[in-house]
């Protein structure tokens, strides 16, 4: 059977990713201007606790969204999939909940917080909550194919956060991080409620199918304890742990600026080839390696998406790496400029996030399950190391602890694969390729940036660079035609006209 290449449910989602990316940006640029660092770590704080819950207490629910929402009104009944819904949400809700709760009173217990003003703390909480159940809902919306709710909801309250926040600084009113929180849980809980009466509309409807069976949980425990403990091994040198360290060991200023370009970072992240396009590609590889028991499709549609992710990202390595300063002093009004290294290293973090979120599909999809528990050793490890080296070297232990971690994670992962014969997840010659050309030319940009003035002269450096790295890939071509094929794209398909340059056979 030929794969289905993608819909037009996927322009809608990701045009309107790309633009919420835009406005959420813009957000970031508006709170780092009219916050003091104070005030901006206090946000920070609570953003990276967000991150924090987001994955400590997911029991896995993000992976039974992607996998089992998808099949409602055909292997599973609509009314089934309502009933899950709301169970999934107040699971989250309450598990997060109690674990704010909880880590906030021990952690002051332990003397290693002070507790919050009740008004600075409920508005943090609600922020953190609101902030959950709003992605947890999105989730369920692309489950679902609702694409074009998903996006007016993400837009319009990007838009509306952005519009509010930007008045506010503009009559000097936007002062305080419990301000910004406040006006996030508005719009967020805005947006969520959208969502929630758009999935209760679609779970309404009369199922495809007459002789659908009874819901088995037990598939959906095992499939969202093996998800659970592989991003519980991400997690553990994962963004939020790095900024909670960051926090307690670091002075207010690094911190602030840690903080800062972890958070645009983070942004970016979502908005990556990988990040956009795997929960359209997931569902359809896993699918059809479940049917077929072939392993091309399932191989080379994450090697694809591993290298488009690579091109993106080197990109934006080279950029930070030749003018980074430049740009993070005109972003922050020369606030944080001197901490512009950060952006590689946070930048060739989440490269190799997505190459480890790859590899966590194909894994699952072979049966590799209990075997990625081992995984979690070895991140408790790193943690371990990181924090007997973080008082001695300070923030440079945040930025290469989490790549060190990675990279042996993806080891291990790679040899489990291997053993049951998936070996083309990764290309390795074309990644090797791609890695060097990256790492050169950011490697000049920043010996030649430290070493000219003036941002003329670093912007034409800039580009001077990016037009090598263009040339450079299209000299390489990395790209190959069966990884095309993987998403159903002939040579004719627009979007394969479009990289034609990039790909051989």
């Amino acid at each position: 059977m030929r794969p289905a290449p993608m819909t037009s449910n996927a322009a809608i989602f990701l045009s309107g990713r790309l633009v919420t990316l835009v406005l959420l940006m813009a957000v970031q640029v508006v709170i780092v201007r009219a916050l003091d660092p104070s005030q901006y770590a206090l946000y920070a704080l609570a953003f990276g606790i967000f991150a924090l819950l987001q994955v400590g207490v997911s029991f896995g629910i993000p992976k039974v969204i992607a996998q089992v929402l998808p099949r409602a009104g055909w292997d599973i009944r609509n009314r089934a999939a309502a009933r899950l819904v709301p169970a999934l949400i107040a699971l989250r809700v309450l598990a997060s909940a109690v674990a704010l709760l909880a880590g906030s009173m021990v952690a002051a217990a332990l003397g290693w917080i002070a507790l919050p003003p009740l008004a600075l703390g409920a508005a943090a909480c609600l922020f953190i909550l609101v902030t959950i159940v709003q992605i947890d809902l999105d989730a369920m919306a692309q489950a679902l194919r609702l694409q074009r709710t998903s996006r007016n909801a993400l837009v319009v309250e990007a838009l509306v956060r952005l519009v509010l926040l930007f008045l506010l600084y503009g009559v000097g009113r936007l002062t305080l991080a419990i301000e910004i929180m406040a006006i996030s849980s508005f719009t967020l809980s805005g947006s969520s409620i959208m969502l929630f009466l758009a999935i209760r509309r679609r779970l309404r409807e009369a199922d495809q199918r007459d002789d659908i069976a009874p819901l088995d949980r037990q598939p959906l425990r095992s499939m969202a304890w093996s998800a659970y403990m592989s991003s519980a091994a991400w997690f553990t040198t994962s963004p939020p742990v790095m900024r909670l360290m960051g926090g307690y060991f670091l002075a207010i200023h690094p911190f602030a600026a840690f903080s800062f370009a972890q958070a645009l970072v983070l942004s970016i992240q979502r908005f990556t080839p990988a990040s956009l396009l795997l929960p359209f590609v997931e569902p359809a590889i896993v699918r059809d390696y479940n049917r077929s028991g072939e392993l091309s499709r399932l191989e080379h549609g994450l090697s694809l998406l591993i290298k488009i992710d690579m091109l993106v990202i080197g990109a934006g390595v080279i950029v930070t790496s030749c003018c980074g300063t430049l740009l993070v002093d005109w972003v922050t009004a020369g606030k944080y400029g001197d901490y512009a290294f950060v952006f590689p290293f946070l930048l060739l973090y989440i490269g190799t996030n997505s190459v480890y979120r790859s590899f966590e599909v194909a894994a699952i999809a072979v049966g590799i399950r209990s075997q990625l528990s081992a995984l979690l050793a070895t991140s408790l490890a790193a943690l371990g190391l990181a924090l007997a080296l973080i008082p001695h070297f300070g923030l440079i232990v945040l930025l290469l602890c989490p790549i060190f971690d990675a990279a042996c994670r993806l080891l291990l992962v790679d040899r489990l694969l291997h053993r049951l014969g998936v070996r083309k997840v990764v290309d390795l010659p074309m990644v090797g390729a791609l890695v060097a050309i990256i790492a050169g030319i950011s490697a000049f940009g920043f010996e030649m940036s430290a070493m000219v003035t003036g941002a003329p002269i670093l912007l034409g450096m800039t580009l001077a660079a990016m037009i090598a790295y263009l040339a450079c890939a299209l000299a390489l071509r990395p790209l190959r035609w069966r990884e095309l094929a993987a998403f159903g794209w002939s040579a004719d398909h627009r979007m394969a006209r479009l990289i034609r340059p990039l790909a051989r056979p």
